[in-house]
């Protein structure tokens, strides 16, 4: 995406004035393309790290570096493990989409049998059941819909994290997580408003075959469902990084900002509470 590139740039770039600033110009490069991006020596509890030096900064530099979302990591933490949560469960409906129609699903030379009635609500109301399915409709069902909707998601979900932890400001990124969800539901507006209301009555009353056919009772179908949010928790921090000790700080696997030091936080939440005070 070219929103969160261009925004990704602008970080690290005052991201590296702060740190050559803030330790008095004793740094070390850690990239010299597309630009020189520097982190200061020792961090911030080694010897050169020069608290004093942040009210000599320029504006535009301090307000850039006090938004950057890293500094928080445990809000940045919500918003990411919320999105990945998102992102997982549209991959499940794909995963199901895949197991119903595809595996499931039983084979005939023709669409005319594809068919099968069931009554419900006492016989009342009769509903279709998708039970049969041709070669070329399931191959045209996992090539031009499930694959490129897993696709997309993935590739949504990716760029996504990027955007958000690159996100200027706090608001930008609440509207930013909005848009994100935005464009993964885009499908469903597109069709509600290009499909006929006849279609989507019978489309209520038609239903593809279940997933999972049988599923029994046990803990493993609760604790199969909660690895799914754990699996989320555990991307979300190898994500961002995290702090065991002051000489053990995993930066994360996310590349806004490499071998990012926190060491922006506590320098910038006197200045945010004195130039923002009501």
């Amino acid at each position: 995406m070219v929103v969160s590139h261009r925004e990704i740039h602008d970080t690290r770039r005052a991201y590296d004035h702060f740190e050559h600033h803030m330790y008095s110009g004793h740094t070390r490069n850690i990239s010299t393309y597309p630009f020189l991006e520097r982190r200061g020596i020792g961090g911030r509890n080694g010897p050169y790290y020069n608290a004093s030096a942040f009210s000599m900064l320029p504006l535009d530099i301090k307000d850039r570096v006090c938004d950057i979302s890293l500094s928080v990591p445990a809000l940045l933490r919500v918003v990411l493990f919320v999105w990945t949560l998102f992102c997982i469960g549209e991959i499940r409906r794909c995963r199901d989409m895949f197991y119903s129609a595809i595996l499931n699903t039983g084979w005939t030379p023709t669409m005319r049998n594809s068919l099968d009635q069931e009554a419900r609500d006492g016989g009342h109301v009769s509903d279709m059941v998708i039970a049969r399915l041709t070669a070329p409709v399931k191959a045209m069902l996992f090539l031009l819909i499930i694959v490129p909707r897993a696709g997309i998601t993935l590739y949504v979900w990716t760029e996504g994290c990027d955007l958000l932890t690159a996100s200027a400001s706090w608001d930008l990124l609440v509207v930013q997580s909005t848009a994100l969800q935005f464009v993964i539901n885009l499908k469903g507006s597109i069709y509600l408003v290009l499909v006929s209301p006849r279609t989507h009555l019978e489309v209520e009353h038609t239903y593809m075959m279940p997933s999972q056919p049988n599923e029994p009772d046990g803990v493993r179908v609760f604790a199969g469902s909660l690895g799914w949010g754990l699996g989320a928790f555990i991307f979300v921090m190898y994500y961002t990084g995290f702090t065991l000790s002051d000489d053990w700080v995993f930066s994360g696997s996310q590349d806004l900002l490499w071998e990012f030091q926190r060491d922006v936080a506590e320098v910038c939440a006197d200045w945010m509470d004195s130039r923002y005070a009501t």
